[in-house]
């Protein structure tokens, strides 16, 4: 199977100002500095041997600070020659889907033949629809509706599109997409609600909220059950997971704090840590699983005990030994056919990040490059 390294530009130590709404003060580390920690990192992952570098899509908040993930995937490819690339997601709703279209398509043809992977999703942040003057009640809608212009703009030569949110006269895409992106399309989804439809789009499978492989390997079962009522072959999803790989227990309990730490990050950027967290998703359309506590990251408060003991099970957090046994394990589970690491979180010091990775590289990703999928055996 595959592995790819997520580029996530986390400015963990300027969490304080902005939950404190005071800003009168310097930030302890400036953005350009998170952002050299992390593109110090990707360089890395060509050389070790990893297949592809991602990136997501995040505005407002200190929490990954990626406007433009296809300027940042632009910007590596020029530094790389043979990983591929991919979105982790790219936030429909918030754009042109025609304008998007054309980014991807280009971007394509400037990859010469390695792949983009397009992960898109609806979005779930309310201060990041609130800047964009978008009705989050609209997501879902706009979502499927830019989905289907872009394929539409994909396939075919000259094509209109008349939609609720969408309209566009007959024209042409250039450049045209290079041959795989149309087959590269994927879809994100942290809510019950959005499984069929993610599926029924005829999209692959894309996870990124932290779902456990139990909760994954479950929503892959009923993904493709949808997808052989249509006829259709089974899929088999990428996973993005945390990663850290410790020489000893020591370490690896370093790392499952730094873990905890992220989450703490990730659930203050999304305010899931208010304890009345679902209650800005009540009489929210398309946003009811929310509402209801049932979707991904919208349990409200655990402990940090609990929180520990998560992240040891459900990552890859552990020593090489555990890393080879959890990937097989979790590969069984969820019938990934990539999995993608997040390797630097909370706040983890830049060289443990780093010897984390080489060693991963070392003792652990070999091994997993060598776990059989059913993509892999195909060439695919």
């Amino acid at each position: 199977m595959r592995t790819g390294f997520a580029m996530l530009a986390l400015n963990h130590e300027d969490w304080d100002r902005y939950e404190q709404n005071d800003f009168s003060y310097p930030a302890k580390a400036p953005d350009n500095e998170t952002w050299a920690r992390i593109i110090r990192l990707a360089d890395l992952a060509e050389p070790l041997g990893f297949d592809s570098i991602w990136a997501p899509e995040h505005h407002t908040t200190p929490y990954c600070q990626t406007p433009n993930p296809l300027v940042l995937l632009s910007f590596m490819a020029g530094r790389t020659k043979r990983v591929d690339f991919g979105t982790m997601v790219l936030v429909l709703p918030w754009h042109h889907p025609f304008q998007v279209a054309g980014e991807l398509a280009l971007l394509s043809n400037l990859l010469q033949g390695r792949r983009l992977y397009v992960g898109m999703g609806r979005g779930l942040s309310a201060r990041e629809f609130s800047v964009f003057g978008i009705n989050q009640a609209e997501a879902r809608e706009r979502y499927v509706e830019a989905v289907e212009l872009i394929r539409r703009a994909f396939a075919e030569e000259q094509f209109s599109f008349e939609g609720k949110y969408y309209t566009i006269p007959t024209t042409q895409l250039r450049p045209r997409p290079a041959a795989g992106l149309p087959q590269d399309l994927l879809g994100a989804f942290g809510s019950p609600s959005s499984l069929p439809v993610v599926a029924n789009l005829d999209l692959q499978m894309l996870f990124v909220a932290g779902q456990t492989p139990a909760e994954i390997g479950a929503n892959v079962e009923q993904f493709n059950a949808i997808r052989e009522s249509r006829g259709l072959e089974p899929n088999e999803p990428r996973v993005v997971l945390w990663m850290y790989c410790g020489e000893n227990e020591q370490e690896v309990g370093e790392g499952v704090d730094w873990a905890v730490a992220f989450n703490r990050e990730a659930g203050g950027h999304y305010q899931f840590l208010d304890p009345k967290a679902t209650d800005r998703f009540k009489g929210l359309k398309g946003y009811e699983d929310y509402a209801a506590g049932t979707a991904t990251g919208s349990g409200g408060i655990v402990t940090v005990d609990d929180m520990r003991a998560a992240q040891r099970a459900n990552q890859l957090i552990g020593t090489p030994e555990e890393l080879i046994e959890k990937a097989r394990e979790f590969q069984r589970i969820t019938s990934a056919q990539e999995f993608v690491l997040i390797c630097q979180f909370g706040n983890m010091p830049m060289d443990r990040a780093e010897k984390s990775m080489r060693l991963y590289a070392e003792k652990v990703l070999p091994a997993v490059q060598a776990i059989p999928t059913k993509s892999s055996l195909a060439g695919v």
